[in-house]
């Protein structure tokens, strides 16, 4: 089983949490992303792995709040015009994706993990899809 860590109890409740602070903490628990501006960059194998999809605050980057949590056995193909990510998109968020890759046998029990400690709005079994925009 992959462990994962918690944020602070306080960054839970809010939508957004600070945006470095995140970073930080993905990396150290060995998360990658296709963005190439940052120093964890990785390719996108078709390999099992957890993905998030991160909107960020684009007037200053330094907030963000996970958007969508998913998984797939084959990564590259599964995000390849993703329509979350299509969604979030059209919504003017800036999306970053990150990835973790997991043994096939563990995808499910991780991404159950990971939605429980994002609360991600666009994971929507038994809620509605997405976040009211005031």
């Amino acid at each position: 089983m992959t462990r994962i860590m918690m944020l602070a109890p306080d960054d839970r409740d809010l939508p957004y949490v600070c945006n470095l602070t995140f970073e930080k903490a993905m990396i150290a628990e060995g998360w990658k992303t296709p963005n190439t501006y940052g120093n964890e960059y990785a390719t996108i194998e078709n390999e099992p792995a957890v993905y998030v999809f991160v909107a960020v605050d684009d007037y200053d980057f330094l907030r963000s709040f996970v958007g969508y949590v998913g998984m797939s056995v084959k990564l590259r193909q599964r995000l390849t015009g993703h329509p979350v990510k299509a969604e979030l998109d059209d919504l003017g968020l800036y999306v970053t994706t990150w990835f973790k890759p997991t043994s096939a046998s563990d995808l499910r029990e991780f991404e159950r993990a990971c939605i429980q400690r994002f609360v991600p709005p666009w994971n929507i079994i038994g809620k509605p899809r997405g976040l009211v925009m005031s």
